[in-house]
């Protein structure tokens, strides 16, 4: 090899090299910084529904996503899967979901997913050993809050009176 040639190949590798990091950062940074709006479902391995808000799509290459619901979909936690409508091969922020009964039949409600983050293993730990909030007898969330002495007589004689 001639000094000629070193000199035009060397700054074309250095060209190449710092084009196909840039294009990796980027990759990088835009998969875990913003959430994507949809997932391919050609790449969808498996989901675990965590609960009636969040559910994880475990994808092929390791990646998993977390869709927090924007609202709470009643008897998914319960539901051995869900359904939904595929249009095209992504499942995305604007679709609906149904959480499918014992036995496969989807239930009445629709549910709005949410975008998708990617997660990591520590924080899908974090999320499983939160512990769901007390649920009255329809299945809505409710606080519990002590009550003292005095306003408990109060209440009790309320009760007494009616």
């Amino acid at each position: 090899m001639n000094i000629d040639t070193i000199v035009r190949v060397v700054p074309l590798c250095a060209l190449l090299t710092l084009m196909a990091i840039t294009v990796w950062a980027e990759d990088a940074a835009d998969n875990f910084s913003e959430p994507q709006q949809c997932i391919s479902l050609t790449q969808l391995d498996r989901t675990d529904i965590i609960d009636d808000r969040n559910i994880l799509f475990y994808m092929r290459g390791n990646k998993i996503y977390l869709n927090q619901l924007p609202h709470r979909c009643s008897g998914l936690r319960m539901a051995d899967g869900f359904s939904y409508r595929r249009t095209i091969s992504r499942l995305c922020k604007v679709d609906l979901i149904r959480p499918l009964s014992r036995g496969g039949i989807g239930g009445g409600v629709s549910c709005g997913l949410g975008t998708f983050r990617l997660i990591t293993e520590d924080e899908i730990l974090a999320l499983k050993e939160e512990k769901p909030p007390e649920t009255d007898l329809q299945g809505e969330a409710s606080e519990i809050e002590s009550i003292d002495d005095d306003a408990q007589d109060e209440v009790a004689e309320i009760e007494s009176i009616e």
